[in-house]
Parts: C-alpha cells; structure tokens; sequence
C-alpha cells in the first residue's frame, strides 16, 4: 500500500511537472509567432496630410514608412519605404520586442493623476498575430502618465516622442 501510494505521488509529481513545462513553450512559441508589429501616431481630431509610421517584421527587418494622405476624398494615399539598418534598426528591434512580444520591459511605469485633455491625438501600437490583432493605444492627452525608460527610448528612436509636463 505505501508503494502504491509513492507511485501514485511520483505520478502526479510528474505530471505537475510536464503540464508547466508544456506551459512555458506554448508561451514562447506565441512571443515567436508574431508576423509585424506597426508603430503609428494618432491624429485626434487634427487632419494631417503625412504621418510616418514604423513596421517591426518577424525576420527583425525595421521599416519606416512615410504616409501622405491625399487631399481630396476620392484620391488613394501614397506610401513611401524607407528600410532600417544597422544599430538603430537593431535597438528598435530589441525595445519592440522587449515591450510588445516578451513583455520584458514595462510601457508605463505609473498613473499619478487621472488629469486628461481630449482629441490631442496618440500613439496606437499593433502586434499581428496570425488570426488577431492585439491593440496597445497611448492618448497624448494623460498628462498623469509616467513611461518607462525603455518605452521613451523607443519613442526617441523613431522620432515620435510628444513632450507632456512630466
């Protein structure tokens, strides 16, 4: 009786252990199977007639892509590629990834007021996955947000920082 009851500890010791572990790759593999990630500014209630947003591929390819919008309706915006190399591609790469697919990095680090200003536009960041789309969106207007050093840096490198009284 007491080896059965051994064995049968052993067993779901085993299978405790095998189900975590099962857990961890299943989380890797869905940080790994990302397809993009597009960084762009939101307008508000401003019409804007060019944007420049930034596209992060799977294969740490970084593209910037410079977006004019047409000035009639009935026109199509026109898009301009720019490629990314060398360190900032590379540090833009890693920041991207360290936020938005590992969540290594915190975007936020506090709210220290609830204090908002409407229509003065943001910053929506877009994480494709196969089948989804998860949304991360920063309003300019939440002066009592406080961002993390690694998220000012992203901003930084790819020149879509706005200045709020911090």
């Amino acid at each position: 009786m007491k080896s059965i009851c051994i064995l049968g500890l052993f067993a779901a010791l085993v299978a405790g252990c095998s189900t975590g572990t099962q857990q961890k790759k299943t989380d890797k593999c869905a940080a790994a199977g990302f397809d993009s990630i597009e960084i762009a500014p939101t307008s508000g209630m401003i019409k804007v007639s060019h944007t420049v947003r930034w596209m992060v591929y799977k294969n740490h390819r970084v593209v910037k892509e410079e977006v004019y919008f047409p000035l009639k309706d009935n026109d199509d915006d026109s898009v301009v590629q720019v490629p990314v190399s060398g360190v900032k591609a590379w540090k833009i790469d890693g920041l991207v990834r360290d936020i938005y697919v590992n969540h290594t990095s915190r975007d936020i680090d506090s709210l220290v007021s609830d204090d908002y200003c409407y229509d003065l536009g943001g910053l929506e960041v877009a994480v494709y996955y196969p089948g989804k789309v998860v949304r991360y969106e920063y309003d300019h207007g939440y002066a009592g947000a406080r961002y993390s050093a690694a998220f000012n840096k992203l901003l930084e490198l790819t020149g879509l920082e706005w200045r709020l009284p911090q």
